[in-house]
């Protein structure tokens, strides 16, 4: 190693010590926790360019059972049928066998000279929200050779995407949500849009209606029982800004940026109103699940395990923390570290400049 050594304390508390990839003394992997997906008892997320893979089935002590460093920073995840999608930044889609969740293997990729941000996965094909290019299929159903078999341009920047009843939905920041028929994957048609006025990143669709992460105007419900006639029918303010959705019965989590954890009740679509929360230490980017348990993707204040059976006053009972340095500091000690884009900076310089741009005001 050249120049000076770096000591970095990994800390896990109530955890195991971590498996770790392969030092590089060009590059140091891990950086905040903004991608986040899960299958069953295991959590599989982003730590800046790793993916690493925990098990949850006993939440109070989660696990560290493996990771895996790849070459972008891991913007976007899925699970699906043994394999782990991962939308990889300007390294585009890689395709991991989580099939031995101690030993993720990547077997097959998708380049790109774009840059990937999300993904969602279903029979055999991956939907990949680019935020240069818009909506990319792609045939995934040899893992080994990924195949893209369609584009759609979106007018901005394609942050999110999810699947339902043969339709994509797509968070295309300042554009709206867009919605795709593609029970066809190769000729996928636009058959609807809402302008939503403000900056659409994320979204989860659950019992006909679309909860969108809106980093500019909060949580709005859309109603997509008629995918063809989706209307926002609900918004709920919220004090930060919404990075991430996850919705389980009447209950969404909202992941809002500096404002933690936010529980909201959506039994009335068109009333959405907040019951409790917990600010997390750091800024949440992502949630998966909202039943009793939560698990926040929390940026530089890593992986939080939240117990939300009492929705009123959800709490905290374990965490992973990660190797972290203050942002914006500079390289050092023959170490590069990941693109600071990775914790969410980039969605909202983009969303500024475009509502600055649009002219879009807030209701």
């Amino acid at each position: 190693m050249r120049g000076k050594v770096i000591a970095i304390v990994f800390v896990i508390l109530v955890m195991t010590a971590p498996v770790w990839a392969g030092e590089s003394t060009e590059r140091w992997p891990y950086g905040p926790v903004s991608a986040i997906a899960q299958s069953g008892p295991h959590l599989v997320f982003g730590s800046g360019a790793v993916l690493q893979v925990a098990d949850v089935s006993d939440p109070r002590n989660p696990r560290m059972i493996g990771e895996m460093a790849l070459p972008g920073v891991v913007r976007g995840v899925a699970v699906d049928n043994g394999y782990a999608y991962v939308a990889n930044g300007r390294s585009g889609l890689r395709v991991l066998d989580v099939s031995t969740l101690t030993v993720p293997v990547e077997v097959g990729a998708m380049e790109s000279p774009f840059d990937a941000w999300d993904v969602a996965v279903s029979c055999s094909h991956a939907y990949v929200a680019d935020i240069q290019v818009g909506l990319r299929i792609i045939d995934v159903s040899i893992a080994t050779s990924p195949v893209e078999i369609a584009v759609v341009d979106t007018p901005r920047s394609a942050f999110g995407v999810s699947l339902s009843d043969g339709h994509a939905y797509v968070a295309d920041l300042t554009g709206g949500v867009y919605v795709f028929d593609v029970r066809a994957p190769a000729s996928p048609v636009q058959v609807a849009l809402v302008e939503t006025g403000g900056c659409p990143v994320d979204l989860a669709i659950a019992n006909g209606y679309a909860y969108v992460a809106d980093a500019r105007r909060g949580l709005l419900v859309i109603d997509v029982r008629t995918p063809s006639s989706p209307k926002v029918v609900g918004m709920l303010s919220t004090p930060g800004r919404p990075m991430g959705v996850s919705v389980s019965g009447n209950h969404a989590c909202v992941a809002d940026d500096e404002a933690g954890l936010r529980l909201v009740d959506v039994a009335l679509p068109h009333r959405p109103t907040e019951i409790g929360f917990l600010d997390t230490p750091g800024h949440a980017r992502g949630v998966v699940g909202c039943g009793r348990w939560s698990h926040v993707a929390d940026g530089w204040a890593g992986l939080r395990v939240i117990d939300a059976s009492h929705s009123a006053l959800p709490s905290e009972v374990a965490y992973v923390a990660i190797p972290t340095r203050a942002p914006g500091s500079e390289v050092g000690g023959g170490y590069a570290y990941v693109d600071e884009t990775a914790d969410g900076v980039e969605i909202f310089r983009d969303c500024e400049v475009a509502a600055s741009r649009n002219s879009i005001n807030d209701d």
